[in-house]
């Protein structure tokens, strides 16, 4: 069975208790929860058919796998993230061919697209297929001895959050023939939410002209269908051209807009603020902020090409945490009055500004268990009200450690 392998470059009085906040959520569930819970439908486990020789398994693990089915042999594009989901796939994927795996296509090098390889290997001849620069996406960080992305990431994703808290992670739950691509796998360069085009756990800067490129590098294969590297697949051929022209033209908004901002001297404070999607966007279910999200981009490029410097002189040479906290908790009125501040904030429910508050406190005050307590109230409060579940598990991650950390 011939296979061709297109490139693509690119590839949150004294004492607040928390139930304050817990009995005003559970009250009544915010829209982003809703919203959220909703989504899981899209996990539902299912082996989709995406066109005549080609089937998705969605909801195993956390990716899809696709099978290709050739004259004498199957094509697997992507893995999955365990063997144990792995196997699942191939007995129910025997259900509906009994061939043996010619070959493995990996769309990118992340384990929850690579570890379920071994379920497919039917024999030492299956070839694997793979880009330019394969894995390169976590060598770079750990070529310069940074470790810190693996505890960010484990937050990122809620490994540590309770079912009830970790709804879902946004997005979780290659075709190339010889003829016109009729499927097309789009690996993480697509899929049903807001790109992540900056990643919390700490990445390098992702580039994102070249990944609104690939889009149109997809488009002009004109595909009936698209696996994206996460969701269920888009099938249809208007669909997806609908589909990834609005997700092609968001990114480009976005990327001009900040463009456009940096060159009038904003800083990226001022640029989260100027760069606002359109409504026609906006209202696009798949471009909702579930797992990326547009104010992370926007700071993304600003330092992607200016770097940290954010062009007003008084940052050159910033006052340290310690001695910012030291002045502000002056003005206040020492740390008491940081405490009656951080109060006020939470009944004025501006839970973002007694988040700030607390870290003022904490830095004068490292074992202060009030602060900790108080900041870890304030990340569940604005947990419940951020659509983006990365963002949301970040938060209750945080809030956890400091009850943790409060309670020894």
């Amino acid at each position: 069975m011939a296979i061709k392998v297109k490139h693509f470059l690119f590839l949150l009085p004294i004492c607040f208790n928390i139930s304050v906040l817990t009995s005003q959520a559970s009250a009544a569930e915010s829209e982003a929860t809703r919203l959220l819970n909703s989504r899981t439908a899209e996990f539902d486990k299912n082996i989709i058919k995406v066109s005549e020789n080609v089937y998705t398994a969605v909801g195993y693990g956390v990716s899809p796998v696709s099978m290709i089915i050739g004259k004498t042999g199957i094509v697997i594009v992507d893995t999955g993230i365990s063997v144990e989901s792995g196997q699942q796939i191939r007995e129910d994927f025997r259900r509906i061919v009994d061939k043996p795996v010619a070959a493995v296509i990996y769309t990118h090098g992340h384990g929850d697209h690579t570890l379920g390889a071994s379920a497919f290997i039917d024999s030492p001849d299956a070839q694997v297929w793979a880009r330019e620069g394969f894995g390169s996406e976590q060598n770079a960080l750990g070529e310069a001895g940074i470790q810190i992305q693996k505890r960010r990431g484990a937050m990122q994703a809620g490994f540590q959050l309770s079912k009830e808290q970790r709804v879902n992670n946004g997005v979780a739950k290659a075709y190339w023939p010889d003829r016109k691509a009729d499927v097309f796998s789009a690996g993480d360069n697509f899929y049903k939410s807001w790109p992540n085009l900056y990643a919390i756990r700490g990445t390098q800067y992702r580039d994102v002209r070249k990944w609104a490129n690939v889009l149109d590098q997809i488009l002009q294969e004109h595909p009936v269908a698209v696996v994206g590297g996460h969701t269920r697949p888009i099938i249809g051929e208007d669909k997806v051209n609908e589909t990834l022209t609005n997700f092609r033209d968001a990114i480009r908004f976005l990327f001009n807009k900040t463009v456009e901002g940096i060159n009038k001297g904003l800083t990226p404070n001022q640029l989260v603020d100027y760069v606002t999607l359109p409504e026609k966007y906006q209202n696009l279910d798949y471009l909702r902020p579930y797992y990326g999200n547009p104010e992370w981009a926007v700071r993304a490029i600003f330092d992607g090409y200016l770097g940290w410097f954010d062009g007003n002189a008084t940052n050159l040479f910033p006052l340290s945490d310690n001695d910012k906290a030291e002045r502000f908790a002056k003005v206040a009125g020492g740390v008491d009055g940081l405490q009656t501040l951080i109060n006020q904030a939470i009944e004025d429910a501006d839970f973002q500004w007694a988040a700030e508050l607390c870290d003022y406190v904490l830095v004068l005050e490292p074992n202060n268990k009030q602060a900790m307590e108080n900041k870890a109230d304030v990340l569940t409060a604005l947990s419940d009200n951020i659509l983006t579940a990365t963002a949301r598990n970040y938060y209750l991650s945080s809030a956890l450690a400091l009850r943790k950390l409060a309670r020894k």
